[in-house]
This record gives structure tokens, sequence and C-alpha cells, in this order.
């Protein structure tokens, strides 16, 4: 039996209808996620609140992937300079509000699984 929501996220992918841009895309998670926070989970049943949590979890690995290359190319653009930071450390820390900690842990992340130039 085949899942109606797998196979018209399929469909999707595979005519093209989803974005090119990373900005486009971006706006797209950033909706998705929104709508995912304000709906409730009550009526779900446990099988299904255990797959949502292995798809969650299948998200957030590969958003670690994502954001380690966005913090590449910052790194490798010297992008935080435009922003007025001296380094990455700090553009994190400070410009994005992620405190010192928070920071250091994903520069290490990106050091770990990111591809410098």
């Amino acid at each position: 039996m085949t899942d109606p929501i797998t196979d018209s996220i399929a469909t999707v992918v595979a005519t093209g209808a989803l974005p090119e841009r990373p900005a486009e895309l971006l706006a797209l998670i950033d909706a998705a996620a929104v709508k995912l926070a304000e709906t409730s989970l009550s009526p779900e049943t446990e099988p299904e609140l255990l797959a949502h949590t292995q798809t969650a979890e299948r998200i957030r690995r590969r958003w670690d992937g994502i954001s380690a290359a966005l913090l590449v190319e910052v790194s490798d653009r010297n992008a935080h300079r435009t922003a007025g930071y001296l380094n990455p450390h700090q553009y994190l820390s400070q410009g994005l509000r992620l405190g010192t900690r928070e920071a250091g842990r994903r520069l290490r992340m990106t050091e770990t699984i990111g591809e410098f130039s």
C-alpha cells in the first residue's frame, strides 16, 4: 500500500515543482516549519508519532549538512565581514545571537563535515 503524502511529495520533486533558488527553498522550509509548529500532534496515533519523530530526526541531520555548507560559504567568502563581524564565530555568537558555546559547537561541526576551499 502506498502512502498518499509520500506519493504527492515524490510527484512534486519529480516534476520539478519545487523552487530552484536557495532563498525560495529556505522561505518554503521556514513557512512549513511555522505551519508545523502551529499544528496539533494530538490527533496522531502512536505509530504516526514515531514515524514523525524519525522524519524530524532525518530532517535535523540533513539540516546539519545544509548549515555546515552555509557556514563554509560564509567563511570562505568572508561574508561575516560584510555583516560587520571579524570572524565566523563572532558572526554566529553575536550576529545570530547563538552565544559563544553554541557558535563554537556549530563551527566544530562545520569543520568536521564541511569542505572548505
